[in-house]
């Protein structure tokens, strides 16, 4: 099958921003399909934050089975602001921009996978012009897309729209709440990881290697350093602990505005990490802590509970399709006396911590990019009625 995956950004060496795309293009050309990016490079934004513009045209090659296989991908040039108020302006600029770079590549493909409803709207003109069958992948942390275009668009694109992959139950009902959709065409597959990267390695290995001490309790985060992800609150709650021996890792990038920084002397690691040296930084750690106040599904999580790491997360709907009693503790991610007494709780209770590891090493299983890629393939395939 030939797929053009549209998407807001793709992952380089120097700029792994949406690592998750790269992973799924890759495995979804491992099973044998042909992948075409489309990704709009904001140059405005871009030189605003000293990111390095990506060549327009690549292959992003990569060997599987002894074989050199390839993602083909294309990053046009959009220059609009892209943030506060100037949104919706660059919206528009770039419907026009990437629909036009779509229809120069000069291939007809199978199907359009948009990811995001952002990537849908930017594509609309090449689907209504080409008759691409247009699938949407749904896995934002909050839908903003009808306070950006008219209730036309939207409704185009309802009618073209084949099929929705949502994340998370609550990104499929708030997508149907948004009229962008029906019940009929939605399936829910959360997000995956690559088993071959994300697995449990030995603990005091690990420590070592990196240099960590071994007689200390580790919480990681991971993700950008926001409000909304609360590495504040972790660092609030660790104060609470009041205990020497608690440390944690804060893998990330502050986001634009943000200030966070620890507010003790618990960081054993502050920063941001190469894609494929998070593994190592997960296994170090004996639990992971996200108290997220909006999210798709949070890649993360998932990849700490391959790692074989309890989880102590948002008692809230992104996270309900694959967290439970039985891998997590879940609470109000605004509470910081219910974060510091459930790491306090984790740190003490080494029968509870080993059950929630397995539990959330068994649900991991189930949650492998391969597993995913060919879920997908197969909606799909049913969707746009596909003939091989």
């Amino acid at each position: 099958m030939k797929i053009l995956l549209a998407s807001n950004s793709y992952p380089t060496q120097d700029n792994p921003l949406q690592a998750f795309i790269g992973v799924l293009a890759r495995e979804l050309v491992r099973q044998g399909n042909e992948v075409t990016i489309i990704a709009p490079v904001m140059v405005l934004s871009c030189l605003r934050h000293g990111i390095r513009l990506d060549k327009k045209h690549y292959y992003d090659v990569f060997e599987h089975e002894g074989r050199q296989l390839c993602v083909e991908v294309y990053r046009p040039r959009v220059y609009a602001p892209g943030e506060g108020r100037f949104l919706k302006m660059a919206s528009w600029i770039c419907q026009n921009r990437i629909s036009a770079a779509a229809l120069r590549i000069g291939k007809s493909f199978d199907v359009a996978y948009c990811h995001f409803w952002s990537s849908a709207i930017h594509m609309k003109d090449y689907i209504e012009k080409t008759g691409t069958p247009l699938i949407v992948a749904c896995g934002e942390d909050k839908i903003n897309i009808p306070y950006l275009r008219s209730e036309e668009n939207i409704e185009t694109l309802n009618r073209f729209a084949r099929g929705v992959i949502c994340v998370s139950s609550k990104n499929k009902e708030e997508s149907i709440a948004e009229g962008l959709t029906t019940v009929e065409k939605c399936i829910v597959l959360p997000n995956a990881v690559d088993a071959e990267e994300f697995r449990q390695m030995d603990k005091n290995k690990v420590r070592e290697n990196l240099g960590f001490p071994q007689d200390v309790f580790i919480v990681a985060f991971l993700g950008r350093f926001y409000e909304r992800k609360g590495p504040g609150r972790i660092s609030e709650a660790i104060k609470l602990c009041n205990d020497p021996n608690i440390k944690a890792l804060y893998i990330g990038k502050r986001a634009p505005g943000d200030t966070f920084q620890p507010l003790g002397n618990e960081a054993l690691f502050f920063g941001p990490l190469a894609h494929g040296e998070v593994v190592k930084y997960l296994n170090a750690a004996d639990v992971f802590v996200l108290p997220s106040l909006a999210e798709g599904c949070s890649n993360a999580i998932v990849e700490a509970m391959a790692c074989g790491l309890p989880i102590i997360s948002s008692d809230l709907p992104f996270n309900y399709d694959i967290l439970n009693s039985g891998n997590s503790i879940m609470l109000d991610p605004m509470d910081v006396n219910a974060i510091s007494n459930a790491i306090t709780r984790l740190k003490q209770d080494n029968h509870l911590r080993k059950k929630l590891s397995e539990g959330a090493i068994q649900m991991a299983s189930e949650l492998t990019i391969e597993k995913r890629a060919s879920k997908i393939v197969a909606f799909i395939k049913e969707k746009i009625h596909y003939n091989e």
